[in-house]
């Protein structure tokens, strides 16, 4: 069976930029969970791109606010980009800029992230 979620990871400069696809839910979160800890482990500086995630559920937003607090412990950043509709009306809804930060696109991150400080 194939996995309803892919996790794509490139480095573009000072950051992972991790592409995500597909469905985050219950039946994926485990998985997801998994991959972005993996990516944790090896980056300070994570750009969680969500333009191609199609649909979030709770398990989902669990996970990502799991992975926040684990990454703050460990000196790394995480953020957000690219939600589109429905993804980015649950994110809104759920408070996910009290959790992290939050840009309209990769570029953003990259623009803003130079005045970032170094972990």
């Amino acid at each position: 069976m194939k996995n309803k979620i892919e996790i794509t990871d490139v480095k573009d400069g000072l950051w992972c930029h991790a592409e995500i696809s597909g469905d985050l839910d219950a039946e994926t979160a485990d998985l997801f969970e998994q991959m972005i800890m993996s990516l944790i482990d090896g980056n300070k500086k994570i750009a969680l791109d969500l333009e191609k995630l199609r649909y979030i559920s709770s398990a989902g937003l669990r996970v990502i606010l799991k992975l926040s607090k684990h990454a703050e412990k460990t000196g790394t950043k995480i953020v957000i980009c690219s939600a589109q509709n429905m993804v980015s009306d649950i994110l809104d809804n759920f408070g996910i800029e009290e959790i992290c930060e939050v840009y309209k696109t990769f570029e953003d991150v990259k623009m803003k992230g130079k005045t970032f400080s170094d972990f």
